[in-house]
């Protein structure tokens, strides 16, 4: 992947995971610095795994859409920000997210920091 369409895809997913937060500010501050060639990215990830994460969801996402299936994945990425914690990544369809969500008992994991 160039490091254009990794910045960019990485930029995506962070805006994408503010939206489901409800930070709407967040998101709007995350897509200004997108326009000027900054990197963004979840605050608990490096460019590169926020990236690897958008390209693994769209993925599963039209697998899903080709098999009529309504889920959702879990992938875990080491965390930025932690030492010795892992990020846990949710996606796939909202509807099973919320369901994902719920099992893990949390208000959101989808930016959460989780011991390893």
């Amino acid at each position: 992947m160039s490091d254009e369409t990794t910045r960019l895809k990485s930029a995506i997913c962070a805006i994408h995971n503010h939206l489901h937060a409800g930070r709407v500010n967040e998101a709007h501050a995350a897509c200004e610095c997108a326009m000027t060639g900054a990197p963004v990215s979840q605050p608990n990830l490096v460019l590169s795994d926020s990236a690897k994460a958008a390209v693994f969801g769209d993925r599963f996402n039209r697998l899903c859409q080709e098999l009529g299936v309504n889920a959702a994945f879990v992938a875990l990425y080491p965390s930025a920000t932690v030492k010795g914690y892992t990020s846990v990544q949710i996606g796939g369809s909202v509807e099973a997210c919320h369901y994902v969500e719920a099992a893990f008992q949390t208000k959101s994991v989808y930016q959460g920091e989780h011991k390893s």
